[in-house]
């Protein structure tokens, strides 16, 4: 970095050419954002001047790029012009020049100070305007976000310029799971991605549940991002095996059980009770019970799950229920056995339905459902940084930090 003092001086003129107030704050804003821009022009200009006289005075080196030379004095080195730079920041684009010096020992011409100032190579958007509109696209498509940056910056940015800075900064993304948690909640949907199905992909999302706090008279929980996994398999990105919950929470998904008491064996696992209840009407439908007894049959197993009594009672009502409903749908006789073992605990469970992620699962489909298909990797960043932004606000701002 360069390490020098210089002063710029502007003088500032508004020429007012409305009576309004509206229209006096933009003329102001408009000629205050000017000069911020001529501002970093001429100070980026002259910062680089005067690094380069103290090296041709002997008090700083500049090391050749191509030789390895140092550089120091005016014996080895010549001034050359500028080269024109442009870099895209919050005020707008701003265009400045980037000295170019000469190395008298193998002749290289190049500039140095692209690099002291901080300029990744071909880096024409600062990452403070990175950042923002990274922020935006998760929230806003593609095509939207890039109208925004055009109307706030008056700079056009490329959706392909975009898309590449979600990717690359996704890959860099780490979750850092809270060590105090004991609850893991997982659930999955269907977003339009991949090739393989018109129906889609599944992306499968795991939170830790680390405590309800109350927010404007309501409480509310705090998830964390535990990760995120989309196709086949991806139940083990959802859930990393460095997590040592004593209580999973999921829906009867198959194979997800048998994948929880391999991941976590002795992690307590509850199935979510609001599925049961759910997914009951499936095995009816298989069994041609009518639409108006099926509903009956659903709010009635609802009743025994959730109403406020012990659990022993819970379970003696669970289990005349499933026996009785074994003479009108033997499917779901069968589906509600297959359930018992994962839910209706001797002592409850801290958490019984995953209520908590269901909300989640609503907002990845309003974001992903734009009527585009999405590649999976496409769709796999992009909701890692949107979970990231929002449920671990500490790792994604990491991934913007100077260190």
């Amino acid at each position: 970095m360069l390490v020098v003092n210089p002063s710029v001086h502007l003088e500032l003129k508004v020429e007012a050419q409305t009576h309004s107030i509206n229209g006096l704050v933009r003329q102001v804003r408009a000629c205050v954002r000017q000069a911020q821009k001529e501002a970093l022009s001429l100070l980026l200009e002259a910062v680089q001047e005067a690094h380069l006289e103290r090296v041709l005075c002997g008090d700083a080196e500049l090391v050749c790029s191509r030789c390895g030379l140092a550089h120091s004095g005016s014996a080895d080195l010549v001034r050359r012009g500028w080269r024109k730079r442009r870099i895209v920041t919050e005020e707008g684009a701003v265009h400045f020049g980037l000295r170019q010096v000469s190395c008298r020992g193998c002749g290289r011409t190049w500039s140095p100070y692209a690099q002291m100032l901080g300029l990744r190579s071909r880096q024409r958007v600062l990452e403070e305007v990175e950042e923002k509109l990274v922020g935006l696209v998760t929230q806003l498509s593609y095509a939207r976000t890039c109208q925004v940056a055009q109307s706030w910056l008056g700079v056009q940015i490329r959706p392909r310029s975009l898309h590449r800075w979600v990717q690359e900064r996704s890959e860099r993304l780490h979750l850092t799971p809270d060590p105090q948690s004991e609850v893991l909640l997982g659930d999955g949907t269907k977003i339009p991605s991949g090739g393989r199905s018109r129906l889609g992909e599944d992306v499968r999302i795991g939170f830790q549940l680390c405590g309800r706090e109350e927010v404007h008279g309501r409480k509310t929980a705090q998830l964390r991002l535990a990760g995120v996994g989309i196709g086949r398999g991806s139940w083990a990105e959802a859930f990393p095996a460095e997590l040592k919950p004593t209580l999973v929470v999921t829906d009867a998904e198959a194979g997800l059980r048998e994948f929880v008491r391999e991941r976590y064996e002795e992690t307590r696992h509850q199935l979510c009770e609001w599925h049961v209840a759910y997914t009951l009407d499936w095995s009816l439908i298989d069994d041609r019970v009518p639409a108006k007894r099926r509903k009956w049959l659903r709010r009635l197993l609802g009743r025994i799950l959730f109403r406020k009594t012990t659990q022993a009672r819970k379970r003696r009502r669970y289990e005349r229920f499933t026996r009785w409903i074994g003479k009108i749908s033997p499917k779901a006789q069968q589906q509600l056995q297959q359930a018992l073992p994962w839910i209706l605990y001797e002592e409850a469970s801290a958490e019984c339905t995953t209520s908590l992620v269901e909300r989640q699962m609503r907002e990845v489909n309003r974001r992903m459902e734009v009527g585009v298909r999405w590649s999976d990797r496409g769709a796999l960043n992009l909701l890692r940084l949107r979970l990231a932004q929002q449920h671990n606000p500490d790792d994604y701002a990491r991934l913007w930090s100077p260190n």
